[in-house]
């Protein structure tokens, strides 16, 4: 039986990849990183979503940044609100085997306490009381975002002209050292704000909000790259929290 109690692939689908003897090791299951095929481990089975890349509701990115790993607990995180029942159920028939022997990244221990099952019920619970007629979509509108952003960009642009002698250029050096320092801070709060929502898929219900607002703000607002955060961020930091030597953030030595 799979580990944490949680619904393994249907054995009685008539699929010859699904038969016990079907094995694979997390190596074998790395190759397998790219669009053109794409498997992940969850809970012990290996899962072939090449062809499920473009109907996952996540966006195919989510998607593709898990491939050809171990990510049981990233899934878990991303499909809480009704414990996976309906995501395994999916998943059932993109099964292609079980994997063999240990993974690459370490995996939690079940919850045997019930502690995260009954946190994820109060989560939902809250939402749902909350927010009756949309849920799982009450904190995911953009319009929130986007006009926050425009007083942010809007704030930096004035203050980016002011230090470059486009608007007052009679300021003294004090003033534009003031205002370079707001323009930082300005420069800052997209990433904490609209950018770090749209990398956890959390800002507007579609992919396209989330690549357009997240590369707006890193790439090119502030010069870095959404997929480094993402694996940094999303399959590092936000999986392994404060864990020492799994957690990315955490310095190993």
């Amino acid at each position: 039986m799979p580990p944490r109690g949680i619904i393994a692939p249907d054995e009685n689908i008539k699929n010859e990849a699904m038969e016990p003897n079907h094995s694979y090791t997390w190596q074998e299951v790395a190759k397998h990183n790219t669009a053109d095929s794409a498997w992940v481990i969850i809970d012990g089975y290996v899962y072939d979503v090449t062809q499920f890349l473009d109907k996952h509701p996540g966006g195919r990115e989510m998607l593709l940044l898990s491939a050809g790993r171990e990510c049981t607990d990233l899934f878990n995180m991303y499909h809480w609100y009704d414990g996976a029942k309906k995501s395994r159920a999916v998943m059932q028939k993109y099964a292609v085997g079980r994997l063999s022997g240990p993974t690459e990244f370490p995996s939690y221990a079940p919850d045997s306490a019930g502690f995260y099952a009954e946190l994820s019920k109060r989560v939902r619970d809250y939402f749902e009381k909350t927010y009756p007629n949309d849920p799982k979509g009450a904190t995911k509108a953009a319009w929130p975002a986007l006009w926050r952003l425009g007083i942010m960009f809007s704030v930096a642009g004035v203050c980016y002209s002011i230090v470059h002698g486009l608007l007052l250029p009679w300021a003294p050096f004090p003033l534009k050292f003031l205002v370079a320092m707001v323009f930082g801070v300005f420069q800052a709060m997209p990433l904490m704000h609209a950018m770090h929502d749209a990398c956890h898929t959390a800002l507007g219900g579609h992919e396209g909000w989330w690549k357009a607002v997240g590369r707006l703000c890193l790439d090119w607002y502030a010069g870095g790259c959404m997929i480094t955060w993402h694996h940094q961020h999303v399959i590092g930091h936000h999986v392994y929290t404060n864990v020492f030597k799994a957690d990315p953030d955490i310095p190993s030595t």
